[in-house]
């Protein structure tokens, strides 16, 4: 009898606060996080048809000179030094969607998936390209990027 009437007491003191009501902090601002200059220090191409995902390191034809992507308010600077260039040099950015974006979004057209959450402090931005055949993934490359 005595079980019952604890297993009570803890169902009727849970059900007292409401999850709601629960605060386990500020929310993270995606976009303050993002605001910086990023140095590019790895490069790879992922074969997203493999189960493994196989990858080929392409570092050395990108990062032949500093490479690097700028976030400020709502415009981007990306040079590309000697390295391929594979983005627009200049212009607007923002989330898919502000708050929980999976993607950056370049000038209106370019989509650059987030491959994971980016925190104020994080010192890596990881941003993937892929490439479709009929709405599936089939490779992608991934740029990784470091805090300046």
């Amino acid at each position: 009898m005595k079980t019952y009437k604890l297993y009570f007491l803890a169902i009727l003191i849970g059900c007292t606060n409401s999850v709601d009501d629960l605060e386990i902090g500020e929310p993270f601002n995606d976009a303050a996080a993002i605001q910086d200059e990023w140095n590019l220090v790895r490069v790879r191409h992922v074969d997203n048809l493999d189960l493994n995902k196989k990858f080929t390191d392409i570092s050395a034809l990108f990062l032949s000179s500093s490479a690097a992507i700028e976030f400020t308010g709502e415009t981007f600077t990306y040079s590309h030094g000697s390295g391929p260039n594979f983005l627009d040099n200049s212009g607007s950015w923002a989330f898919d969607d502000d708050e929980f974006p999976t993607s950056v979004i370049l000038n209106n057209s370019i989509e650059l998936k987030l491959k994971e959450p980016v925190r104020q402090y994080s010192d890596t931005l990881i941003l993937a390209v892929e490439r479709k055949c009929e709405e599936k993934t089939i490779s992608s490359y991934e740029y990784y990027f470091k805090r300046k």
